[in-house]
């Protein structure tokens, strides 16, 4: 583990999600309590990917606790680049309370459970709520909001970060931040499964037939992710 190197591609987003929206569903015979509209499934990971560079201040604020309670540091580098953001390094740790992964279930209009929300608790010591980082699954499906968000992206590709870097409060931070912890939301949540390195709050057999189902995507974590892309962009998933 400690020689392979993942890579998620930025441009590869909005196809991740929409992929995980469209098939980790839940039928409501599998929801505890099946009246009500809403369900929470949590993953606690033995193996995280974690970042090899990392560019956003507020990322780096809340994965300061994680990263030094693995000895996991990340590199600085002076530009800005999406080759960069997109190369994760696996870490394995032992399954903690407070690094978890919830999955927010809501019943949608024809009746099944989907993601709606994804949370992912990065403070193994105190759970501070500080760490963590937090997406809504409508987000990639907004095409006029991804579309700013890219252009801002590639508006300071190549750029020197020192130049765009110096306040926390910018549209430049808040679009690498965006970038940074979506890709590490749905990579930690499709690795964990994948490697079989979890176990979950609640046996859902949905769950395990998902992991398995990744697994026949490719002989590794990156030929899954690219494949899964390519079903994606052909399958036009809407929300």
């Amino acid at each position: 583990m400690e020689n392979e190197l993942v890579r998620i591609e930025v441009s590869f987003l909005p196809h991740l999600y929409r992929f995980l929206r469209r098939v980790l569903t839940l039928d409501p015979s599998l929801v505890p309590e099946p009246q009500k509209n809403f369900f929470r499934l949590t993953i606690y990971p033995s193996a995280l990917v974690l970042s090899i560079y990392k560019y956003s201040i507020l990322s780096t604020r809340r994965e300061k606790e994680l990263r030094a309670f693995l000895g996991a540091n990340y590199n600085h580098f002076d530009i800005i680049s999406c080759g960069a953001m997109s190369m994760f390094k696996p870490v394995e740790i032992k399954e903690n309370e407070n690094v978890r992964i919830d999955l927010d279930y809501h019943r949608s209009p024809n009746n099944i459970f989907k993601i709606g929300n994804i949370y992912f608790r990065l403070a193994p010591i105190t759970g501070s709520p500080y760490s963590e980082y937090n997406t809504q699954m409508e987000v990639y499906f907004n095409a006029e909001l991804l579309d700013e968000a890219f252009k801002m992206l590639n508006k300071v590709e190549g750029k020197r970060t020192q130049i765009y870097l110096r306040k926390l409060k910018s549209k430049i931070e808040d679009t690498l931040y965006f970038f940074e912890s979506s890709l590490t939301i749905i990579g930690n949540v499709l690795y964990s499964l994948y490697k079989d390195k979890y176990r979950s709050n609640i046996q859902v057999p949905e769950l395990t037939k998902f992991a398995d189902l990744i697994k026949t995507y490719g002989n590794t974590f990156n030929e899954v992710i690219e494949n899964i892309v390519a079903l994606s962009r052909i399958s036009h998933w809407s929300y």
